[in-house]
């Protein structure tokens, strides 16, 4: 379960509210009951229903018609509905909207890699990379969960992630193992994940006692070689790449045998497309 607390939606709301709503003010409309409704312009999973649905809790906007996270709807598909008066709606309408809009086009780019990707290896590990938006790291995340990914890195409080920043305070990938070895207890269960810039480091990586080895942005050739020089050596380490790793080129990264792929394509999209629709609840308002 993802759990937004009121102060996050307060910000979500707070980014596209303004003073007040002169146009339902000026046509004196504000007080009339008004339904919205949002359907997909394109296939989509559906996702952060549930915070719109509280959103518009807040502004006494009552929801007739849910669909949760995770749904794949079609094209021209009505999802979600409510009724409220025509000021709250038209207040909340834009943030609901952007929300559900930005959170599916994640989760629809997750759900289209993890289905090819499970097609070519049932075993592999679909992930996006933590490349998001201020404030925006939950809803992401989500995006993620219910798009059928794993959360991994920034997402994944259990991992310890050591790069280059890291090491350039313990002298180098030389003195990792011995670090490694002396603060093996204090791990206490947590993933240790050692992010490498070129072959010898992730190899280096491999016999020091890391359970991932992570390679960012490496040509699958080298990809592949690294994968059997891990073998070669007996490592049980697991291989995770890190790229721009899409529907046009993720068959050749899961060939490499890596364990884990980790998209930056799946946060680089557009939102989906959604059509909001506010109309009178009522034909007496016609």
């Amino acid at each position: 379960m993802f759990y937004f607390t009121d102060a996050e939606l307060d910000e979500i709301i707070k980014e596209h509210l303004r003073l007040y709503d002169a146009t339902t003010s000026f046509l004196r409309i504000e007080n009339k009951p008004a339904k919205i409704q949002l359907s997909a312009l394109g296939q989509t999973v559906i996702c952060c229903t549930e915070e719109a649905m509280k959103i518009f809790n807040r502004f006494g906007i009552h929801t007739t018609l849910f669909t949760p996270s995770g749904e794949m709807i079609e094209r021209g598909v009505k999802f979600f509905e409510a009724e409220g008066l025509a000021g709250a709606v038209n207040a909340v309408a834009t943030a609901v909207t952007k929300l559900i809009a930005f959170a599916s086009g994640v989760a629809s780019r997750t759900r289209t890699l993890t289905e090819i990707a499970y097609q070519l290896n049932k075993d592999i590990t679909v992930t996006a990379s933590d490349n998001f938006p201020p404030l925006s790291g939950k809803i992401t995340a989500k995006a993620i969960h219910y798009g059928g990914g794993a959360l991994y890195g920034y997402f994944c409080p259990d991992q310890v992630h050591v790069n280059d920043y890291h090491l350039s305070f313990i002298g180098g990938r030389d003195n990792f193992k011995e670090r490694v070895a002396v603060r093996a207890r204090n791990l206490k269960g947590k993933i240790l994940t050692a992010e490498c810039a070129g072959f010898e480091d992730a190899i280096t990586a491999a016999v020091s006692g890391a359970e991932i080895v992570q390679l960012d942005n490496f040509p699958v050739k080298e990809i592949v070689h690294v994968k059997k020089e891990m073998n070669k050596i007996g490592s049980t380490a697991k291989l995770a790449i890190c790229n721009f790793i899409s529907p046009d080129n993720i068959n050749g990264f899961v060939s490499t045998g890596a364990d884990i792929l980790i998209s930056t394509w799946i946060n680089k999209g557009h939102p989906s497309d959604i059509r909001m629709t506010i109309v009178p609840a009522s034909e007496v308002y016609y």
